[in-house]
């Protein structure tokens, strides 16, 4: 060892040997993959760097965890997100000290926010080096605190095992998040047998503690006695492995009562379209169909409702504030229109079983004229302008009613569709008109909204499934708006190394669409949002892709067809007509705000229970 004067200071420089330098000389890293492993992690996203070599290099040794190289780590991030979706566990993503840790920000707030469970392991100087400005120094645990439901250091190799295990049962515990450990480099290089620091299984929690029967059975009394009930069914009701459990309780109790639903966009796939229940999606920034159906009930059932995805006031009112039942994971946010006067906490689909228990051959089946009514005009609205033929552009009612065309197709010959969104115009319509009949046919940021997530999610998806041999059963499709795509477009160069089967579809209109419809229609005036789009084949073709344009309408679903029958990636612009946006929020206020009424033609005011 030599001592050096740098700039006044005094550190101690470390000299390996020659390469190949043994495994004990960074046995730091190899405690971390032993404890990761002890978890049940077999991919990690990322991007290498000098901060994480030894773990890199560890790992190419160890040859026991994937290391799924990405082209950025928002990217890398992104991609852990949607394995964590697909798989229902935690996913793990790495970065460098510095840029590499900030460029993971955003994806930690996502995920927290959107309650997905990630752990973000990230290296970083070493503690030598912590107190004095250094190359690329700065403080992670703080960065990440905000946006983490944990952000810790480890200090000493001794603890790897311990904060490892508990990063995954805070972020797997309710509600899902973000988990952050600052793994720095001396720790990492720490010359020790791993041997010495046997890794700690994590046991998975359940999302929460049982609900009392008694209240179960008070709310069934004034379930009972209500002439109008409504429910509105949230993401909150889904826990890791309970999400199955508790929408097959839900179906089972609305087919006994024939109460109307509403799906929050989280909870997409709780209720399916087929059924005369089905009040389809709440809309989560305007007045719709569904939302006239619950002003006019005198009892909302919101079962797992999560406000961050949709604010109550785009649905509750005075009125009804106080008469409101709340089944949840979670405790309420109590505020002046969201009042309950009973709240059921724990495990969702344990609440719904017993209040399936207390129906029986006496309870009678309601029927609401309103919700009918709704109900009819939701499908009217998703089917118009669907058989319009154009040759210059899609409208955004087509493009959905393709989609779910497109998506039976597939069911037909035993495959089904998940649907990756990225966050804009097209996600709001994706979420009213696309149907599914479970919760892994949609993956979308509803809460954080973070542009730019599609394709990243949608490789980590399409990677999961293809890594449980579901492939073939499974076809991911990702669609974007032309404004948040090309955030990450140089994921498109892992999806080809990866060798995955995906198609994306890019709604294009040369504008920042969502923001143009949003000032439109709030202020009557807009800035110029235009901007131009990279000629789709030889995007395509630079990649490794397939591409294709879609201007005629009736050219969309043999184009999707095609795409989706093939092996490989293929990308599709799809040119969209300007008005569709103004002309639909037009309809709604006509229909919605300043007629509500009509909704009840042909039907009475007060709604009968049948026997």
């Amino acid at each position: 060892m030599d001592e050096k004067n740098v700039a006044g200071s005094v550190h101690t420089a470390t000299y390996y040997p020659s390469p190949p330098f043994p495994d004990f000389y960074f046995g730091g890293a190899y405690v971390m993959l032993n404890a990761l492993i002890a978890q049940g992690v077999t991919e990690m996203y990322g991007l290498p760097g000098g901060a994480i070599a030894e773990l890199t290099t560890a790992m190419s040794r160890q040859k026991k965890i994937e290391f799924i190289l990405a082209r950025h780590e928002q990217g890398a991030g992104f991609m852990a997100y949607g394995a964590a979706k697909v798989t229902k566990k935690a996913a793990v993503a790495t970065s460098t000290q510095g840029p590499g840790a900030c460029n993971l920000v955003n994806v930690a707030a996502s995920a927290t926010e959107d309650r997905v469970p990630l752990v973000l392991l990230v290296g970083n100087v070493s503690a030598a080096a912590r107190h004095r400005r250094a190359f690329q120094n700065i403080d992670t645990q703080k960065l990440f605190e905000p946006v983490t439901k944990w952000s810790v250091t480890i200090k000493d190799v001794k603890n790897i095992p311990e904060i490892v295990a508990e990063a995954f049962k805070r972020a797997q515990t309710w509600p899902y998040g973000a988990v952050h450990i600052e793994f720095p480099k001396n720790v990492a290089a720490a010359q020790v047998d791993p041997r010495d620091y046997p890794p700690i299984r994590s046991p998975l929690n359940s999302a929460a503690t049982l609900c009392r029967s008694d209240s179960v059975e008070e709310a069934w009394r004034h379930i009972k006695s209500s002439i109008r009930p409504i429910i509105i069914v949230g993401p909150d009701m889904c826990s890791l492995h309970g999400a199955k459990k508790a929408r097959d309780e839900l179906r089972r109790f609305c087919d006994r009562t024939n109460i109307g639903c509403v799906m929050m966009p989280g909870a997409k796939g709780a209720i399916v379209a087929e059924k005369s229940y089905c009040l389809f999606t709440l809309s989560m920034i305007y007045m719709d169909y569904p939302n006239v159906a619950i002003n006019e009930a005198d009892l909302v059932i919101t079962v797992g409702y999560d406000r961050g995805e949709c604010d109550v006031g785009a649905w509750s009112s005075p009125s009804i504030a106080t008469r409101i039942i709340h089944i949840s994971l979670s405790e309420p946010i109590v505020d002046r229109l969201y009042q309950p006067f009973i709240q059921i906490v724990g495990e969702v689909s344990e609440t719904l079983n017993l209040l399936n228990g207390c129906v029986d051959a006496t309870t009678p089946m309601w029927r609401i004229p309103i919700q009918d009514q709704a109900r009819k005009m939701m499908i009217q609205s998703m089917q118009r302008h669907v058989e319009e033929p154009s040759s210059a552009c899609v409208r955004s009612e087509r493009l959905c009613w393709d989609l779910n065309r497109a998506a039976e197709g597939l069911r037909v010959r035993g495959q089904k569709m998940t649907l990756v969104l990225d966050s804009g115009g097209h996600q709001l319509w994706a979420l009213r008109n696309w149907h599914c009949s479970s919760f892994s046919e949609v993956l979308s940021s509803n809460t954080f909204a973070s542009m730019g997530i599609g394709l990243p999610a949608a490789i980590g998806a399409a990677n999961a499934i293809k890594t449980k041999h579901k492939a073939a059963k499974r076809k991911v499709v990702c669609l974007f708006g032309d404004g948040g795509w090309i955030m990450n477009l140089q994921e498109m160069e892992t999806a080809t190394r990866l060798n995955l089967d995906l198609v994306v579809i890019i709604w294009i209109n040369n504008s920042l669409g969502l923001v143009e419809w949003g000032d439109l229609t709030d202020f009557g005036d807009r800035m110029d949002f235009k901007f131009g789009n990279p000629d789709v084949h030889q995007l395509a073709a630079s990649f490794g892709w397939s591409g294709a344009t879609v201007r005629a309408a009736d050219d969309l679903l043999p184009t999707l067809q095609s795409a989706l029958s093939r092996a490989g990636r293929s990308l599709i612009y799809v040119h969209m007509e300007p008005t569709s946006d103004l002309e639909f929020s037009d309809q709604l206020i006509r229909d919605c705000v300043l007629r509500p009424a009509h909704l009840e033609e042909g039907g009475e005011s007060v709604s009968k229970h049948e026997r």
